[in-house]
């Protein structure tokens, strides 16, 4: 029996026997709380102060709200989950939601409960016969029971916002009909436990009225697949201002028999295969203001040459091997306003050979100067003299992929690729320094350790530094060795300074450089430093394990705390618990990078870049960007990159 037969056998038989269908809701409202730490089931649930213990009994003890008045579950922190639950699938399932209308399912503020299955094979979430539902704050993590993270069942009109699905097979599978979603503001990282998952899988049943926005796909097999079975249809879908980061191998997006499909403001880079795959039965796509980056294959693929497949106003740049299109003919009629770069001829299959007409008005060959195309520090912004800017056509998309206003002065035409630039830009120096804050450890009266900071200009004007001093009551422990001020940055340079510390007395340390420069914004510049004196021949090393002991592999360790950040922060002073500590270890020497990436997947700072000895290793970071600043409350992601290997962990700032 075919795979889609079956399919629909198990709807009838399930429908019939009332779990899957439109079964009969009830309609009154109700508020529950879940407090892991403090609540207990025998509680009634419906305040913080009589809270239950768990998400299921909550569940279980909810009703429907209506239009006017939604049923709300209010959740506090915690690893949540029930036993011997299975859902229309067969499958146990942590999380059961069932025959629930109008309910809101919210992680209270401050607050990040966990979905984490402690047994293999099983799915975090089920949602069965539920309208108008929304999930709101809830991490899924995956990395152990290696199942599905959220299956759905006969959902309608869904709202998935501010969620976090790492590892596992999938991270949404829509298992019946759908109608109506708005998938928005989510992270998706590295699900890649099943060769053929996607992080979010439209594949088994008719699906329309889709809106996924605002995400950040990270290090997933696929990330998006609409694949429309015999006699259903996927329709309507619109996927925008989402950030596609890395496949390990497959596509970034794939549409297969897919309808009225449009993609904009996106930004897909890294992937293994094609950005995007238009295979076969597909009508009614539109690609716009989209920028395709070093994907291994063509940017874009698509298996049929139809006036309605639409690709217009994207940056497609290359590998310098595969080309930018694919297509059946050598002409799409339909795209044209794309500036194409650093592509060559090959392409992934003969059926689909390299397109070798654009349109009149796109450009070849020229390169859409972004700030920055160094990996790991990629910034896809447009410079000044981009031939990207004014380029396109006017397609009535307003907004760019930060929702700033597209064009932009609203009388020009607008920029190709995913961000619009204001013209004309001002010229300015910007300085950034790295890392912004340094802790040199536990060292012993008259003893010197010196750490080199790096000062950059990523502006686009000369930046003078016009003086360095050390200032706090430590100063005197405190020098600059080398490179201080003053001096000249040109736009893109960079400049080593070398500071010592010299522990003269018992006690932590701390002093603050200051760097007076010509950024209009950020003068003087704060490096927060501090250190620990200690008595000889007891001090700890606190950011070098010299062990002789030689680790076995590369590990990037769970920062700690995490969350972290909580209380209040300033430039020049942050409460204890405003760092965290990032641990990890090395078994040979090799070139290092540590850097924070926010939910975006835009790099934040670079907090290690040098040469490390072989051994344990471990930093403070205190939440501050690349200009010292402190942070907004967010997940966010760390990277460690040592020679091949390249491991990301995420952690909670909250402020």
């Amino acid at each position: 029996m075919k795979k889609s037969h079956q399919i629909m056998l198990l709807a009838l038989v399930l429908a019939g026997a009332g779990m899957l269908g439109d079964a009969p809701i009830a309609a009154a409202q109700t508020t529950k709380w879940v407090d892991q730490t403090n609540g207990n089931d025998s509680n009634d649930g419906n305040s913080e102060a009589t809270a239950y213990a768990s998400l299921q009994f909550a569940l279980d003890h909810s009703v429907s709200g209506t239009a006017a008045a939604r049923s709300l579950i209010h959740v506090k922190g915690g690893v949540h989950g029930a036993a011997g639950l299975t859902n229309p699938n067969g499958a146990r399932t942590a999380i059961l939601i069932r025959n629930l209308d109008y309910v809101t399912i919210q992680a209270v503020a401050g607050h990040y409960p966990m979905l984490k299955p402690r047994t293999d094979g099983v799915v975090s979430l089920s949602a069965v016969n539920c309208r108008h539902l929304t999930i709101a704050g809830l991490i899924s993590v995956q990395t152990g029971a290696q199942s599905d993270h959220w299956q759905m069942f006969n959902v309608r009109d869904l709202t998935v916002r501010h969620c976090v699905f790492e590892g596992g097979q999938r991270g949404i599978k829509f298992c019946t009909a759908l109608r109506t979603a708005t998938l928005e503001q989510n992270l998706f990282n590295n699900i890649t436990a099943l060769d053929t998952g996607d992080a979010l899988e439209f594949l088994e049943a008719a699906c329309s009225g889709v809106r996924i926005q605002d995400n950040l796909f990270h290090d997933n097999t696929r990330h998006i697949r609409l694949q429309a079975q015999a006699g259903q249809t996927i329709a309507d879908f619109v996927i925008r201002r989402n950030f596609m980061i890395g496949t390990p191998g497959e596509e970034g997006v794939r549409l297969i028999g897919a309808q009225n499909v449009v993609l904009e403001n996106n930004i897909v880079i890294y992937a293994a295969q094609q950005g995007l795959f238009i295979d076969a039965g597909c009508r009614n796509i539109t690609v716009r203001h989209n920028t395709f980056y070093r994907n291994r294959f063509e940017a874009i693929r698509t298996a049929t040459a139809a006036a309605d497949i639409v690709i217009k106003n994207n940056i497609l740049y290359g590998n310098g091997t595969y080309a930018a299109l694919a297509a059946p003919v050598s002409s799409l009629p339909g795209a044209d306003y794309n500036l194409i770069y650093h592509t060559g001829s090959a392409t992934e299959s003969a059926m689909q050979p390299a397109v070798t007409a654009f349109g009149a008005n796109s450009r070849i060959g020229s390169d859409p100067l972004f700030v920055c195309t160094i990996r790991g520090e990629e910034n896809l912004y447009l410079q000044d003299n981009s031939p990207a800017l004014a380029m396109g056509v006017d397609l009535g998309v307003g907004e760019d992929i930060e929702r700033f206003p597209r064009p932009l002065p609203r009388s020009t035409r607008p920029d190709v690729g995913a961000y619009e630039s204001p013209l004309p830009h001002p010229a300015i120096p910007i300085i950034a320094v790295t890392p912004g804050a340094h802790h040199f450890g536990e060292l012993k009266i008259g003893a010197t350790r010196a750490q080199t900071i790096v000062v950059s200009n990523l502006g686009n004007r000369d930046l003078q530094v016009r003086r360095s001093v050390l200032v706090g009551d430590n100063a005197a422990e405190f020098a600059l060795l080398s490179g201080k001020a003053p001096f000249t940055l040109a736009p893109g340079a960079s400049r080593e300074l070398a500071i010592g510390f010299t522990p003269k007395s018992l006690g932590a340390k701390s002093v603050t450089l200051e760097l007076h420069c010509d950024d209009p914004d950020h003068s003087p510049f704060l490096v927060r430093l501090s250190g620990v004196g200690g008595l000889p021949g007891l001090a700890v090393a606190v950011e070098h394990n010299d062990s002789k002991q030689v680790p076995a592999g590369f590990v990037l360790e769970q920062n700690y705390p995490n969350p972290f950040g909580c209380g209040p922060a300033s430039l020049v002073s942050e409460p204890e618990n405003s760092h965290t500590t990032i641990r990890f270890t090395l078994p040979t020497t090799a070139q290092v990078t540590l850097q924070v990436f926010d939910a975006r997947g835009a790099l934040v700072t670079t907090l290690v870049a040098g040469r490390f000895t072989a051994g344990r290793h471990e930093l403070r970071w205190h939440g501050r960007n690349v200009h010292g600043q402190p942070l907004a409350s967010g997940m966010y992601c760390y990277r460690l990159t040592a020679g091949r290997f390249s491991q990301t962990r995420q952690m909670l700032l909250v402020r």
